[in-house]
């Protein structure tokens, strides 16, 4: 009787359906709750669909009062209401586990103190969070978001160095279980390459044991042995091993050979605007660094076309043959000349923006690392700095860089506004200052609201500079009360744009634009 009664628990457990939008979800899973990835693989249809309302009030969750189930999405949102809304669709039948409110309202910190785990240790499904913010981690370094006015967007967690993620929370939920077993029998004691966000580094092989480090996406870490779903990686070292999570480097050590000096130059040159160094020979590997245009660079070992190089900047890593020249380029003879002072220092990973422009024109990002936590003010307010507060001088710097002098970096431009005191006590640039640092660079700068002016200057190939707000409306796309981004492309529907915030808001129509502009500044020259 006992075994009937644990095979009825198991068949119930396996078939369970809580899922409020199954005409939605049978895509996915027929008849039951989704495992962990085809929760994630039904989000990500949903990602740049149609726009959803950014809301505060109550009517952010509109959502689930009306029952709306996707594709359809929210009329109204904000990132923990569509959160909610996403499980509401897979689990809402069962009990509100992530707000604990009857799928009502509420926060998805509910469960934090109960089920809060590292961000290391994240997993598809939970929820993520950052600063004010709410996602859901995908997997594999990336998070599906909504955050303003606009789709759903798939994100990686390093797009946006002001918006870093604190923990995680471990929903739990009643997933059906994963039907995926792990099978290590067959991986053999090597080099492997850590293609997810991070693992725990532990004393044994099992998760009872102590935590002692952490290994990091683009690691290589040498495998000497596997046991119960774990490998060695060290001396009491054991990471929990899955073929998802480590990818085989062999093949990257197996064909690197030294040069031979006597055939092959010794030195060469950057040809590339910036060219990435890698942990390995491998353009999926971890990136250490970048190097300049024209930077000379000494080689050690190739490996196809990849080559090892010895750099302040890229120590023992490898760059690949493509972008690097054997002859000077900044000799007259040399087949590369620079034809803009000083060399393009673009943040990266750059914005992927479907204007044909976007590559032309440099993108600085005010939170990059080089000068995101750099202080930035006139008043001695040292909580003010580059990341969150800089988007006047870092939408200015990617125009000077752009027309003028490739060498200017959101720096140059904060000194700048330092030197016209036009940093203000609280809202960070001051307008004229646009127009001001214009003229140090023989650039000439027209200020207007015209937002049919702005649209046939970007035509002719002209740069603006957009201060925008959010309108009359509760929270603008780029903004809540104010912010200043680059206007680097137009057509007959939409503007593009460089924002110094993110990488993931590249353009919106022109009819928004018009309704949540402050100003502008054309650049020509």
């Amino acid at each position: 009787m006992r075994s009937l009664i644990l095979f009825v628990l198991i068949t119930l457990a396996f078939s369970l359906d809580e899922r409020q939008c199954p005409q939605f979800w049978d895509n996915y899973a027929i008849g039951r709750n989704p495992t962990r990835e085809e929760f994630i693989s039904g989000l990500k249809s949903l990602v740049s669909q149609a726009k959803i309302s950014y809301s505060q009030t109550s009517e952010r969750w509109s959502g689930i009062m009306k029952n709306v189930c996707p594709p359809n999405l929210p009329p109204y949102a904000d990132s923990s209401s569509f959160v909610s809304w996403a499980f509401w669709t897979a689990f809402g039948k069962g009990e509100d586990v992530v707000n604990g409110a009857k799928w009502k309202r509420g926060n998805c910190s509910y469960r934090r103190k109960e089920y809060t785990v590292p961000v290391d240790e994240c997993k598809a499904g939970d929820t993520i969070h950052f600063t004010g913010h709410f996602a859901i981690y995908a997997g594999d370094n990336h998070y599906i978001n909504f955050g303003s006015n606009g789709p759903v967007s798939y994100l990686e967690l390093e797009s946006d160095a002001t918006r870093v993620p604190d923990y995680c929370i471990r929903q739990p939920l009643n997933w059906h279980p994963e039907e995926r077993i792990e099978d290590n029998s067959k991986n053999t004691p090597g080099k492997y390459e850590v293609t997810c966000l991070a693992t725990n580094i532990r004393e044994g092989p099992s998760t009872t044991f102590k935590a002692v480090g952490t290994t990091k996406k683009g690691d290589i870490v040498t495998v000497s042995e596997f046991q119960d779903g774990f490998a060695q990686i060290g001396t009491n070292q054991w990471v929990s091993f899955s073929n998802s999570c480590f990818k085989v480097q062999a093949d990257d050590d197996a064909s690197l050979t030294k040069i031979d000096e006597s055939a092959s130059p010794s030195i060469y040159w950057v040809t590339a605007d910036i060219l990435r160094c890698h942990v390995s020979a491998s353009k999926s590997s971890k990136v250490t660094g970048q190097l300049p245009q024209f930077t000379r660079i000494s080689v050690g070992i190739s490996s196809g076309k990849w080559i090892q190089v010895t750099s302040s900047l890229c120590k023992d890593s490898y760059v690949s043959k493509d972008y690097l020249t054997s002859v000077d380029p900044t000799v007259n003879n040399g087949p590369v000349k620079s034809i803009v002072q000083g060399t393009r220092q673009d943040t990266e990973p750059r914005p992927v923006s479907p204007s044909i422009r976007a590559e032309e024109v440099v993108y600085y990002r005010q939170g990059d690392p080089r000068w995101g936590k750099k202080v930035w003010t006139a008043y001695n307010d040292k909580s003010q700095n580059y990341g969150n507060s800089a988007c006047g001088p870092t939408s200015m710097a990617m125009v000077v860089a752009t027309m003028a002098d490739k060498s200017v970096t959101p720096v140059t431009m904060g000194d700048a506004a330092l030197k016209y005191k036009c940093r203000s006590r609280n809202d960070g640039t001051v307008w004229k200052f646009f127009c001001l640092v214009a003229k140090d660079y023989n650039l000439e700068c027209t200020e207007t609201k015209d937002t049919k002016a702005v649209v046939a200057a970007l035509k002719e190939g002209k740069l603006v500079v957009a201060a925008m707000g959010r309108g009359k409306k509760e929270h603008g796309y780029w903004t809540t009360n104010g912010h200043f981004i680059t206007l680097i492309d137009a057509d007959d529907t939409y503007i593009y744009a460089h924002d110094p915030a993110t990488t993931a808001r590249v353009r919106d129509t022109i009819k928004h634009f018009d309704e949540e502009r402050g100003g502008y500044f054309i650049f020509s020259k």
